[in-house]
């Protein structure tokens, strides 16, 4: 579980990147093309336009997205004595999982 979601968010996070970088190369084109004039002030609206749009699908990784929800377990009734017995247990440091 912890795979899959480290998986997705590093998915979103270079999806996220790529937009950026899309969102600043229609930002600076069309800062030239507006001082160009004429039809080129219609060409810069456009890519201003499209640089809100891919703005408005950027990605939020949540803090819940980093964390893996409470689940349960239903136990058998047929087993008899302990299943398992945890004596200690560590937590793992988020930069060691997003190798």
């Amino acid at each position: 579980m912890v795979e899959q979601i480290s998986a997705r968010i590093e998915k979103e996070n270079m999806a996220n990147a790529r937009r950026a970088k899309e969102i600043q190369a229609n930002k600076d084109q069309a800062g030239i093309f507006a001082m160009k004039g004429g039809q080129m002030r219609l060409v810069a609206k456009r890519m201003r336009e499209k640089a809100e749009e891919l703005e408005s699908e950027m990605v939020d990784v949540r803090k819940e997205d980093k964390t893996i929800r409470q689940f349960h377990i239903p136990s058998q009734p047929d087993l008899i004595g302990d299943v398992i017995n945890i004596s200690s247990y560590g937590m793992i440091s988020p930069s060691l999982t997003s190798r």
